[in-house]
């Protein structure tokens, strides 16, 4: 009975260090997940900084188009004033130069 016993002790013993020894496979690999987790979660945070500042980006540029497609409207007119300005001197000098 005394060795039925001892055996029994050293099989719960074997268990109990077969199980501390799997605890620690499973800390180990807990402590390897959430550090993945956290290496993670810093660059969703930076892809979002990035992304924010691409869109920044984005709009700064469209608005400097539009500016530029206002400016390029008014200059167009301004040439198209200056141009009817030079055609009607020009007629004037032909018609000066007819009547002289």
């Amino acid at each position: 009975m005394l060795e039925a016993a001892i055996r029994a002790q050293r099989q719960v013993e074997a268990e109990l260090q077969e199980t501390r020894e799997n605890l620690s496979g499973v800390e180990q690999e807990n402590v390897a997940l959430v550090n993945t987790k956290r290496r993670l979660e810093g660059d969703v945070s930076q892809m979002r900084a990035d992304g924010d500042n691409v869109l920044a980006g984005v709009r700064n540029s469209e608005e400097k188009a539009r500016k530029a497609q206002v400016d390029a409207g008014r200059l167009a007119d301004e040439l198209r004033v200056e141009q009817e300005h030079a055609s009607g001197l020009e007629r004037a000098v032909k018609s000066g130069e007819r009547e002289s």
